[in-house]
């Protein structure tokens, strides 16, 4: 080979390992993605930048509040943003303006407790099943509509909003006292 020939190689080299750090970055470990709707308003808005960070799950299961992004059971494409409020084996209810799992009120301080939720029936949670709602629970179609959420549809949880400048935050879960 000529020295030429030698140059050209090695670019191509280093082109080829970035690419390939890029693409498992992307597919295994984190990927941008743009909110989409009000489903999650207050704390998430149309058009929020987020990272979501695909990796998280193979360490650990989802956990109460985390924020997940999954892909809506029945599509390839539509991405759904929403709040773990129910895990495997729980029973969850919604009534009185109020989320119950296992007959205790969950305290829900992210959300705007002045909207009103109508009632939908009990449902215990199987196995790999998520019960998940959008903190907007006026606009948002979630588990109340459709019923629990397999493991199997969700990608990762979202960890940064770093989109618009003034709104980075990280995505901290809540907590609660059940």
């Amino acid at each position: 080979m000529n020295k030429a020939n030698l140059i050209i190689w090695g670019i191509l080299k280093k082109i080829a390992i970035g690419l390939s750090i890029i693409l498992v970055g992307y597919f295994f470990i984190g990927a941008p993605m743009l909110v989409s709707g009000e489903s999650m308003s207050p704390n998430l808005h149309d058009k929020y930048g987020a990272l979501i960070n695909k990796f998280i799950y193979f360490f650990k299961k989802p956990s109460r509040g985390e924020v997940v992004v999954f892909r809506f059971p029945g599509t390839r494409s539509d991405l759904y943003v929403k709040r773990i409020v129910g895990l495997p084996g729980e029973t969850i209810a919604t009534k009185e303006n109020a989320v119950f799992v296992n007959n205790k009120i969950l305290a829900e301080i992210y959300i705007d407790q002045t909207t009103q939720s109508l009632v939908y029936p009990e449902i215990t949670l199987g196995k790999d099943e998520y019960y998940v709602l959008g903190d907007n629970r006026g606009g948002s179609n979630d588990s109340r509509t459709w019923g629990a959420l397999d493991k199997k549809f969700i990608i990762g949880k979202l960890d940064l909003v770093f989109w618009p400048p003034g709104k980075i935050q990280a995505l901290i879960n809540p907590g609660y006292n059940l």
